[in-house]
Formats: structure tokens, C-alpha cells, sequence
């Protein structure tokens, strides 16, 4: 025998009809779309279309710059330096030096006012007289050349001071012993006295040293033809020292 649906089963089939009919009878109508589109106004403009977008190409080569001139000529004149002269040393009178020539004979003058040991702060300088010692070696003419040219000088030679420059003598005799080595000279003319002690020892010094040079010479004693020593006259001089 078939079984009876139950209640609730009924319940649910009549609630389930009730709402069906509910919606089938209120279904709004559709909305009605409108197919009109608006209408937008453009307003013309000047402005041109933008051209199409290029892309320019940057060159990655680095070019090389041109080394520049080290020197860039101006318009403006430089001023042109003029070379200074090459100063001419102005010749002197001073003889040539007595060592130019072994067998030069020497006179001896005076240099003033160097300081040096004789006479007063001056230095006693051999240079050659312009003469050669004889060939024959003969000494005794050798110091008579030697001593006559020394008094025959003026007061200046070359650069130098001649203390025997007021005199005026000359060798009349030369004696020479080559056995001890001692030269006696005779001088004849006028004897000058020197002034002071100054000119008195270079006198001297001058004198002496020009008759000794010689290297046979050890020794020398000078008179003037009247006898008289000429050391002993100098001395008189020097001994008087200020």
C-alpha cells in the first residue's frame, strides 16, 4: 500500500506554488534604452598634429682633441731684447810675466797696498825685464842687464810702482866670484834719496832682489862710484822707521 506524503512535505509544495505565482504575475517591464548618442562639440584648434616621434642616435665615439700649439702667435709685437756687448778687457802695459820664459831676466817693482809683507802692506813682484840671459851664461852681464833696466824703468811699469824711478844710475862694473857666490856691483850717477821709510825699503827691496835673482848669486854688496855703500845710504833712511 502506497504511503501518504506527509505534512510538512505539503506544507513546503504549497509555500513553494504561492510564491511562483507571486513573480509571474508582478514582473516589471524592462527599462527602455535610449540609443540617441550625444553629441559633443569639437572646436577646431590650430594646433598641428604632433610629427611622429624620431630617436636621434648619440655617437658614443669620443673624438680626439687637437693638441694645441705650445706657442700662440700674438698680433702685438714682443718687444725684441738687444744683446748686450761682451765687455773687451783693456790691454795694460805690464810686461809679460817672468815665468813666461825660463830664461827671462826678471826686474822686481813694487805692488802697493796689498797687504803684503814688504815695505808698507805692499807686495815685492818679479816680471821680465824684455831680456834673455846670455847664452855664453856669462853672470856677470846677466846683472848688469837686469839692474840697468830696473833703474832705466819709470815710476810706473805696467801696473806696478818703481821705487827707484828718481835716481838716476847705471852699473858701471860687475865683480863676480862663482867660487863664493859674491857679486860686487859698482854703480855710477846721481843717487835720489827716498822720501820716507815707505820708499826707502821698496828701494831697496827692489834692488837687491833684481841683482840676486840669478841662481849663482848668493851675495851682494852695491857702491856708487864715489865709495859710498848704497845699503848703508837706504839704511839711513829706514832706520828712521815712524
Amino acid at each position: 500500500m502506497r504511503k501518504r506524503p506527509t505534512f510538512w512535505l505539503l506544507f513546503i509544495l504549497l509555500i513553494t506554488a504561492s510564491l511562483l505565482s507571486a513573480c509571474s504575475s508582478e514582473t516589471p517591464e524592462p527599462t527602455a534604452i535610449s540609443t540617441i548618442a550625444p553629441t559633443f562639440t569639437v572646436t577646431p584648434t590650430d594646433t598641428q598634429i604632433p610629427p611622429t616621434l624620431t630617436y636621434t642616435v648619440t655617437s658614443t665615439e669620443t673624438s680626439t682633441p687637437t693638441a694645441s700649439p705650445t706657442s700662440i702667435p700674438s698680433d702685438t709685437p714682443t718687444e725684441t731684447q738687444t744683446p748686450s756687448e761682451t765687455p773687451t778687457e783693456t790691454p795694460t802695459d805690464t810686461p809679460a810675466p817672468a815665468w813666461a820664459n825660463p830664461n827671462a831676466i826678471r826686474i822686481y817693482v813694487t805692488h802697493l797696498g796689498t797687504g803684503g809683507p814688504m815695505a808698507c802692506g805692499d807686495t815685492l813682484v818679479g816680471i821680465s825685464s824684455g831680456y834673455l840671459r846670455s847664452e855664453s851664461g856669462d853672470v856677470e852681464k846677466d846683472i848688469a842687464t837686469a839692474v840697468n833696466t830696473l833703474f832705466a824703468s819709470g815710476q810706473k811699469v805696467g801696473a806696478y810702482h818703481n821705487a827707484t824711478y828718481p835716481s838716476n844710475l847705471s852699473v858701471s862694473d860687475v865683480d863676480f866670484k862663482k867660487s863664493t857666490g859674491k857679486a860686487i856691483i859698482t854703480l855710477s850717477g846721481s843717487y835720489v834719496k827716498p822720501s820716507d821709510y815707505c820708499e826707502a825699503t821698496r828701494y831697496r827691496e827692489q834692488v837687491w832682489a833684481t841683482a840676486r835673482q840669478f841662481p849663482e848669486v848668493i851675495r851682494v854688496t852695491i857702491f856708487l862710484d864715489d865709495g859710498k855703500l848704497l845699503g848703508d845710504l837706504l839704511y839711513a833712511v829706514t832706520s828712521k822707521k815712524p
